[in-house]
């Protein structure tokens, strides 16, 4: 490995890199364990950089890339909740740090660093999107179902499930995603929801299928440690 210093756009990278992996990595600990997968890719890159492989820089913006595309995509198809002004930071900072990955990778490059291989990152690219392809995240902010669902849990939603009578969908109301009970089916494309009324079928995002349960609110995970939480079946 070359003595010589990291290019500066190189050791910006690193920086931004560990420092992601921190924040994820202490976030996992209140939050869904997925994120020690960002976690530990943000690592890869790290260290991947500072033995100076070009796919390193390159891969870690790739990831960038595929998330703002898919901001992008569930922002115009109306499956972001989000605000235009929250997703509009999220794409610039997003775009922002995906370009200092991508000046790495060039930095790195020009002096002759060894290229390294895309096959991880493309690997990681497919497990991290390809589930994403048929659930959707979604997070519990009310006890409107509560004891099934406490403010705090985090569902992935099956976008492509048919809803029944008598179960829990996730579905957009003013803006939001809005989670209830379906009470009854007045007709094929019409589901009526306690507290919602009349919900069309094209405004519904999916039937959860598998939970991350949160411990507050629920003396009964009190033993748990967070550690140990994972996606369940709902």
């Amino acid at each position: 490995m070359s003595s010589a210093p990291l290019p500066k756009a190189a050791r910006g990278a690193v920086f931004v890199a560990f420092l992601i992996a921190l924040v994820s990595g202490i976030s996992a600990r209140s939050g869904p364990i997925m994120l020690l997968g960002v976690c530990l890719v943000s690592l890869f890159a790290a260290f991947g950089i500072l033995l100076r492989r070009v796919w390193s820089a390159f891969g870690f913006a790739l990831l960038l890339a595929l998330s703002i595309l898919a901001m992008l995509f569930f922002a115009i198809t109306g499956q972001n909740s989000g605000t235009f002004g929250q997703i509009l930071v999220s794409v610039v900072l997003y775009t922002g740090v995906a370009g200092l990955f991508v000046l790495a990778g060039l930095s790195l490059k020009v002096e002759g660093a060894k290229k390294g291989t895309p096959i991880p990152w493309i690997l990681i690219a497919l497990l991290f999107s390809g589930p994403f392809l048929y659930y959707r995240p979604v997070s519990v902010s009310t006890n409107a179902l509560a004891p099934a669902l406490l403010p705090g849990d985090f569902l992935l939603v099956d976008r492509f499930a048919h809803p029944a009578v008598g179960e829990i969908i996730a579905f957009h109301s003013n803006g939001q995603i809005a989670l209830g009970r379906i009470a009854a089916s007045p007709s094929p494309n019409k589901y009526e929801v306690p507290g919602f009324g009349e919900i069309a079928a094209s405004d519904i995002v999916g039937r959860p299928k598998f939970i991350y349960d949160s411990l507050e609110g629920d003396a009964s995970h009190a033993p748990i440690r967070r550690w140990d939480r994972v996606f369940k079946p709902l």
